[in-house]
């Protein structure tokens, strides 16, 4: 009777027990089955997912296509987090929706190189060997002659590094066309049999001196039918400027000395001794800012030959 009685009284102890650590395992089994992650890109949530590891995954993914398509480290400069919430099943984000997320409210920076102009960043480019490029591009259209030229920009223009969101690089091209058309986009114009610059000029209303810098490095004197032509002179956000050493030789105007006699009408006069004109060599610096003259200067006279 008391075996019975002591029996009766272990189960008694046994069973709370074994049904705490039941419903204690239940509750760690609901608990850990719905523990998830709150996905914040600088404290703003964009959604939850089951895995942290999915989620890191995926934002290397993003930043090694970048890297992969530009050729150069990212970073990001936002804070990611991850915070440990409970949810059910029903309320994870899909992956290819946070995903997308990721890739519209990430700021992936990379190593890029501005083009500076007068202490503004003009454009991006990925490497500093694209930007070199664009600036030798520019000025090769006024290097046909190189002898005693002096060219160099208008603007200040520097090349300096920077960290920029990827987006905002431009590849080499487009970064060109945008610089030299400017704030205005030229209008073409075809050359057809029997043109000349200056029915253009009068046909569409603009000065030859417009001509001329809408369309650097062509010979306006030898038009050849088919041939492109700007008519409206962009305004390039980049100017280049032209400082040139010309000669040449210029007349120099004689005295004419003339004879009054009895044997003329009153008023007429007859030329005593012809005259003969004299040569003087000019030294020359013209100034030029895309093509178009902007300031001339003698520097240097010399007689080549004195009038008689």
């Amino acid at each position: 009777m008391l075996e019975f009685r002591r029996i009766l009284s272990s189960k008694k102890v046994f069973v709370p027990v074994v049904l705490n650590i039941l419903i204690i395992s239940i509750f760690s089994v609901i608990y850990f089955s719905n523990t998830a992650y709150a996905v914040k890109i600088d404290g703003k949530e964009i959604g939850v997912v089951k895995n942290k590891e999915e989620l890191y995954t995926a934002i290397q993914e993003i930043e090694n296509s970048i890297k992969d398509e530009l050729g150069t480290e990212t970073k990001i400069s936002q804070a990611i987090t991850s915070e440990k919430i409970f949810k059910l099943a029903a309320e994870i984000t899909p992956m290819d929706v946070i995903k997308s997320r990721l890739q519209e409210n990430l700021e992936v920076k990379v190593e890029a190189y501005s083009l500076n102009v007068d202490g503004e960043d003009l454009v991006y480019l990925k490497d500093r060997e694209s930007a070199e490029e664009i600036l030798n591009r520019i000025k090769s259209q006024y290097l046909q002659d190189k002898n005693n030229k002096e060219i160099s920009f208008v603007e200040k223009v520097e090349i300096l590094r920077r960290d920029v969101e990827a987006a905002k690089i431009k590849d080499l091209e487009s970064a060109y066309q945008y610089i030299v058309e400017g704030s205005s986009k030229p209008e073409k114009y075809v050359i057809k049999e029997g043109d000349t610059t200056w029915d253009i000029t009068k046909k569409h209303n603009i000065t030859l001196d417009e001509i001329k810098q809408a369309n650097p490095g062509i010979n306006l004197d030898s038009l050849q039918i088919g041939q492109e032509l700007n008519l409206v002179a962009p305004k390039p956000f980049i100017n280049v400027k032209v400082v040139e050493t010309i000669a040449y030789e210029k007349d120099i105007a004689y005295d004419t000395k003339y004879q009054e006699t009895e044997n003329l009408y009153l008023g007429e006069r007859k030329i005593q001794t012809k005259g003969k004109e004299g040569k003087k060599k000019v030294v020359e610096q013209v100034v030029k800012v895309n093509n178009i003259l902007t300031d001339r200067n003698v520097i240097k006279e010399e007689i080549v030959q004195q009038p008689q």
